[in-house]
C-alpha cells in the first residue's frame, strides 16, 4: 500500500526541506491544506504542489480551510454564503492542482440550508470531478445527517482515526460509511487530546481494530496527518516513526484482507 503524510508535519522548515525529507523516507504520497492562516509556515500551495510533482511524490488530499466561521456554514446571509464561495473555489482548485479529494469539515446543527448548500458546491466538485469528503468530528449526527439526506456519487468519507478516538469513540463509522470511504487521516492520542502522534507513541488507538475495519474497505492509500508539539523527535526520526506505523499497518490490513478471502 501507498504511504502518505502531511507536508506540515511539525517543523517549521522551508517548505523544500520538507518535501524532500518526506521523499527521502520512502512515502509516496503527500496530502496538504489550503488554509490561509497557514501560508506563512507552509508556504503557498502553488509552489508546493509544483515542487513536490517535481521530487516524483503524488497528490492525495486537499483539506479546505476550517476556520471558526465554519459551524456558521449552515446558516442564512452572508457568512454562509462566504463559505460557500470559498469550498466552491477550494473544489476548483482541487482539481487544477490534482488533488482527487478535497476533506470537510462540517459542524453546527442539521439544517435544510446546510443541504442546499452542500448539493450546490457537489455540482461544482461533479463538474471539476472532485470527491467531497466529510471528516469525522465530534458530532456523528451531523456527519449522518448529511450523509444520509443527499445522495450524489461525489459525496464521500474522510475517516480520521485520531478525531474518532478522541472525540466520538463511542460511535461507529464502519461498516456504515465503509463504500464511501475515499481517503483516511491517520494519527494518534490519548483519547482525551486531539495530539495528532505517530501510533506507539504514548496514544491508545487500537491499532488492531483500526486495521480489520480499513481491511473491509477498497483504501489503497494510507494517509498520516501528523503534527506532534509532545514529541521529543527531530523531523528526520519523526518521519522514519510514521513511515514505520505505515509499513505495519499496511501488513496488517493485507493479512486482514487475505483472512477475508478465505471466509
Amino acid at each position: 500500500m501507498d504511504i502518505g503524510i502531511t507536508d506540515f508535519y511539525g517543523f517549521y522548515e522551508p517548505y523544500k526541506t520538507r518535501l524532500n525529507k518526506i521523499k527521502a523516507n520512502n512515502f509516496t504520497y503527500v496530502l496538504m491544506s489550503n488554509d490561509k492562516r497557514y501560508k506563512k509556515q507552509n508556504g503557498s500551495l502553488k509552489n508546493r504542489v509544483k515542487y513536490a510533482k517535481k521530487i516524483g511524490l503524488k497528490l492525495s488530499s486537499l483539506h479546505a480551510s476550517y476556520d471558526g466561521t465554519l459551524p456558521l456554514f449552515n446558516l442564512k446571509g452572508k457568512i454562509g454564503d462566504k463559505i460557500e464561495r470559498l469550498l466552491k473555489k477550494e473544489a476548483k482548485l482541487a482539481s487544477k492542482y490534482g488533488f482527487k479529494n478535497l476533506v470537510v469539515h462540517i459542524e453546527g446543527d442539521p439544517s435544510e440550508i446546510l443541504l442546499q448548500r452542500i448539493n450546490r458546491i457537489l455540482k461544482v466538485c461533479e463538474k471539476y470531478k472532485v470527491n467531497f469528503a466529510l471528516e469525522n468530528l465530534e458530532r456523528k449526527e451531523i456527519f449522518d445527517f448529511v450523509e444520509h439526506n443527499i445522495k450524489n456519487q461525489m459525496l464521500k468519507f474522510c475517516y480520521d482515526s485520531g478525531h474518532h478516538n478522541c472525540f466520538c469513540k463511542d460511535k461507529e463509522f464502519f461498516p456504515e460509511y465503509t463504500d464511501k470511504l475515499t481517503c483516511v487521516h491517520l494519527h494518534d492520542n490519548n483519547a482525551k487530546l486531539d495530539q495528532h502522534i505517530p501510533f506507539e507513541c504514548g496514544g491508545n488507538i487500537d491499532i488492531t481494530k483500526l486495521s480489520k475495519d480499513l481491511a473491509k474497505t477498497s483504501i489503497n492509500c494510507l494517509d498520516f496527518e501528523i503534527l506532534p508539539k509532545i514529541l521529543n523527535l527531530n523531523p528526520d526520526e519523526l518521519l522514519k516513526k510514521v513511515y514505520e506505523n505505515g509499513v505495519l499497518l499496511s501488513n496488517l490490513i493485507n493479512n486482514f484482507r487475505q483472512k477475508n478471502k478465505r471466509y
